[in-house]
Parts: structure tokens; sequence; C-alpha cells
């Protein structure tokens, strides 16, 4: 019997790779809400539904990494928001700069 190639730990492996991705700029902030626009962008609504609902019930907590864990509540808290909408300083706009 063979892994669904969109089974819960193929996507949370996939999420983490996404995030090592984005893991590589300093402005973390900046990290989740790529991961949260790539997410958005090339996975299809049931991956994301399927991802978050794992997440959700505890059951990704030690394998999915903490900058997709923060993404994907973004998605979750935000699911009617596009890619690439995020004003600087997150879904509440503004940034903290004087």
């Amino acid at each position: 019997m063979s892994r669904s190639p969109t089974g819960p730990e193929q996507l949370i492996h996939m999420a983490n790779d996404i995030a090592h991705f984005f893991a590589t700029t300093d402005d973390r902030d900046a990290a989740v809400r790529g991961i949260s626009d790539h997410v958005r962008r090339f996975w299809t609504p049931r991956m994301r539904r399927k991802l978050i609902s794992e997440m959700n019930d505890g059951r990704s907590d030690e394998r999915l990494e903490e900058l997709p864990r923060q993404a994907l509540h973004l998605l979750r808290e935000y699911p009617g928001l596009e890619p690439g909408h995020w004003t600087e300083g997150g879904p509440s706009g503004g940034s903290d700069c004087g």
C-alpha cells in the first residue's frame, strides 16, 4: 500500500521544506507571510484544509515546524486574504516604524 502524495505526512514535509526556504530571511514575519502566500497560491484548498485540520487536532505538533505552523494560523484566521496582499507589518496593516 502506497502513501497518498498529499497525505498528512507528505503535507507536513512539504510545509517544512517551504519554511526552510523562507527561513533564510532575517525578517521572521516576512518569512511567515511568504510561507502563507506560497501555500495559498500553490496548494489546493483541500491540501490546506487537511494540514490545518492536522494542526488543529494536534496531530502534527512534533513534526510541523514553528514557521509553517504560524503561516497556517494566518491562513486559518484570514481565509479570504489574497496572496501578496499582506501590508507591511502583517494582516493588521502598518508597521512598527516611527
